[in-house]
């Protein structure tokens, strides 16, 4: 029996589908079962309002958390509610002619974004300078058969391309002073997710009109295959081992990518927080007087076994994961956060339900070919983009994050007080960041920032748990 309250917000999920929404856009994501009644809500909060359960913390969620850097459907931060997984379809081999598959997403990309146009009052593309939001621009500017505003967001005062080549751009400047006053950003999420793109998404958020829409590339990457090394990142830190089914030339490109990736000196802050998840025995020593043993920690990394085994190939399975986790898992939750918190709607034409339900009907090679990303993007990007545009560097949108840590280490009280944390274990972390440098300390840099992330959503729900 499923209970249906009259709260718009609160009501069954239709199709058990992550995309799928109301006529209000808001996302039906936790369920809990009691009295062998269904409850559904778009939050947790509100799902433990209406049906009672409790918040007792999740061991395996809590350590999915320091896995990822945020909590994967089906699990919940919450021991008593799950979250619906995304339901895709796949194909394999490549039968799909690129020249028309182009031809077919472009058209998608063209029809989302006039069923939006339609609406729009105000509005700003959050543009990078990389493929995808240039793209997004390409075709707005299409539509509107004029320039298009776009906005940036940067955290240390550069030249930016966009400044000169786009006569309605803006440029927002954040310190390392913003930085702070935006931290508690991460209190207020329904369940923490430790990706600092927060940070400059509220920002561009705030910065806009009210009532406006921020329009982006965002979904590109996750449904393209613009993601495609983070299983392999994965395979390293938490599986040690590239699958022996997998095909020869499978287990070159991830040994390929772990080689060149791991030789980046200057590495992204995106990248640093892949290369860094957190492996069993540092979750231990970090969670052991809240997991008790090794079991949970165990069972977190099986989790990633899952997707690495039972792909046919790595890209097969980096889609998967990035469609299917990341994206619902840590980009969604991002976006819900930011557009409840600044009244700012956003939209993607990658997000839309047509483009989603497409490119999730695509062959890998249409993602990924040769170990090169997004191809099928890149095919339109090719007709629609200049050189310049596709080879200059993506600017903006990103926080360092030792800039972000190193504040709060110097503000942490004690934390005797938190049941899921070692203290000796988070103090050794600190000394080991503190005395190393170079990679190593960017690698410790985003443990500490997870530890972080936590104490900021447990300090604020601490008194409801």
């Amino acid at each position: 029996m499923t209970s249906v309250p009259e709260d718009e917000q609160y009501a069954v999920f239709p199709d058990c589908d992550a995309l799928s929404s109301n006529t209000n856009g808001q996302k039906f994501l936790y369920h809990t079962k009691v009295d062998d009644k269904l409850h559904l809500a778009n939050s947790p909060d509100r799902l433990i309002r209406q049906s009672g359960v409790g918040r007792k913390i999740s061991p395996l969620g809590l350590s999915l958390f320091f896995t990822l850097g945020f909590v994967p459907a089906p699990y919940c931060i919450y021991e008593a509610i799950r979250k619906f997984e995304v339901s895709v379809a796949y194909s394999s081999g490549s039968n799909t002619d690129l020249d028309k598959a182009a031809v077919k997403l472009e058209d998608l990309l063209q029809r989302a974004l006039a069923s939006e146009v339609e609406q729009l009052d105000r509005y700003a593309v959050l543009a990078s300078g990389g493929m995808d939001s240039s793209l997004v621009v390409s075709l707005l500017e299409d539509l509107f058969q004029a320039p298009v505003s776009t906005l940036s967001v940067h955290t240390r005062d550069l030249c930016d391309p966009l400044s000169t080549s786009r006569p309605m751009h803006r440029n927002l400047l954040l310190n390392s002073s913003n930085w702070s006053d935006l931290l508690p950003l991460f209190a207020g999420l329904d369940e923490p997710v430790a990706d600092s793109m927060l940070i400059p998404l509220h920002a561009a958020f705030q910065a806009m009109r009210p009532g406006a829409t921020a329009i982006s590339g965002i979904g590109a990457d996750d449904w393209f295959g613009g993601l495609y090394e983070h299983l392999a990142l994965h395979i390293w830190s938490s599986c040690e081992a590239v699958p022996a089914s997998w095909p020869e030339k499978d287990r070159w490109i991830v040994k390929r990518m772990i080689t060149d990736l791991a030789s980046r000196g200057n590495a992204s802050a995106g990248w640093i927080r892949m290369v860094s998840r957190m492996g069993a025995d540092e979750r231990s020593a970090l969670l052991g007087s809240y997991l008790h043993d090794r079991a949970t920690s165990d069972e977190s990394d099986e989790f990633l076994r899952c997707w690495i085994e039972r792909a046919p190939s790595f890209l097969d399975g980096a889609m998967r994961f990035a469609q299917r986790v990341r994206l619902p898992g840590q980009t969604l939750a991002l976006l819900r956060t930011a557009n409840r918190l600044t009244n700012t709607r956003h939209f993607s034409p990658f997000l839309a339900k047509d483009t989603a339900s497409f490119a999730a009907g695509l062959p890998v090679d249409m993602m990924v070919r040769n170990s090169h990303r997004k191809v099928l993007l890149r095919a339109i990007a090719n007709r629609r983009l200049t050189p310049g545009i596709l080879e200059q560097p993506k600017v903006g949108f990103s926080i360092p994050l030792p800039g972000l840590i190193a504040p709060l280490i110097r503000n942490w009280e004690v934390i005797e007080d938190d049941p899921a944390l070692n203290q000796r274990a988070v103090r050794r972390l600190i000394g080991a960041w503190t005395n190393s440098d170079g990679q190593e300390q960017l690698r410790l840099a985003a443990h500490i920032w997870m530890v972080a992330v936590w104490r900021l959503w447990w300090q604020t729900h601490r008194a409801e748990l």
